[in-house]
């Protein structure tokens, strides 16, 4: 096991001691963070609903978005500062602390906005190559050449796999930017950018492998959920005790979902905080022996 692999399974066993200890507080973290707004655009997209005004209601709709695009920046950037502070050690975080950073919302919105445009001006020439497709597709007849039928065929494919050969280096080369946003918040939008390039060089595959054992075990767990729901309702098969059935399911789900979530986001900050050089990473002789304890 490298050095790389043992940092990682240190960090899932710290993010999992977290969770443990500050469950419930993340837990009305992340529901503020994620639910809110959710709920303002249901409602606010209800109101509009009722106005006969059709002006009203696309002028309306586009001011919902963007509200509701800058609520979800702030309280994600008061999310993760909140995190920062409990991965510190810091006593009393509390779950209201998830607004404290509302005022950086169109800081926060500009730097998604940003890393976005670099994401995706890495994918371009995947784009290019999906452009190319679609003109030889659209120009395509009968007497085409078996050598160019053989390539159109196989360019969707490499098309693909050159989108996600760039876009997932680039996103991960970027990932740290609204941590270090959240953490340090005077810091610019160009430097958050630039900071996380040079933080990442050297981390981004195991900052790739870090989530996936969390992620693996919540769709398991989520597929043996819905097998067991499935032979429920067949045993049962009764309409009501289906309904019961799909409610319970849900609501499992969104627990599992839930729980898996803050380990994720926990483990993310860590792995931040290491980079940043807050935390001293562990050696293999301080990490545990495995991934048993996820």
């Amino acid at each position: 096991m490298t050095n790389l692999s043992v940092e990682n399974v240190y960090t899932r066993q710290a993010a999992k001691e977290l969770a443990k200890k500050y469950f419930w507080k993340l837990l009305g973290m992340i529901a503020i963070a994620f639910v809110l707004p959710y709920v303002f655009s249901l409602v606010v997209s209800t109101l509009l609903a009722l106005s006969q005004n059709q002006t009203v209601i696309i002028v309306g709709s586009l001011v919902v978005m963007l509200g509701v695009t800058l609520l979800e920046s702030g309280l994600m950037l008061g999310l993760i500062d909140s995190m920062i502070c409990i991965c510190r050690g810091t006593s009393h975080v509390p779950v209201s602390n998830v607004f404290s950073m509302m005022r950086y919302s169109l800081k926060g919105f500009g730097l998604n906005l940003w890393v976005s445009l670099k994401v995706l001006l890495w994918a371009l020439p995947g784009y290019v190559l999906v452009f190319v497709l679609a003109f030889f597709a659209a120009s395509a007849n009968s007497g085409m050449s078996e050598g160019l039928q053989v390539f159109i065929t196989v360019l969707p494919a490499l098309a693909m796999a050159l989108i996600f050969g760039l876009v997932i280096p680039a996103a991960l080369r970027y990932m740290l930017s609204t941590y270090i946003l959240a953490d340090k918040p005077a810091t610019s939008v160009f430097d958050c950018v630039n900071q996380s390039k040079a933080m990442m060089k050297g981390h981004k595959w195991q900052a790739f492998k870090l989530p996936i054992p969390f992620i693996l075990i919540m769709y398991l767990v989520l597929i043996a959920l819905s097998l067991v729901a499935s032979l429920l309702s067949t045993v049962f098969n009764s309409s009501a005790i289906t309904v019961v059935l799909g409610i319970l399911m849900v609501i499992c789900m969104l627990a599992v979902m839930v729980y898996f979530m803050v380990r994720i986001i926990l483990c993310l900050v860590l792995f931040y905080l290491k980079r940043d050089g807050s935390l001293e990473p562990k050696t293999a002789e301080e990490a545990p022996a495995d991934d048993a304890t996820l």
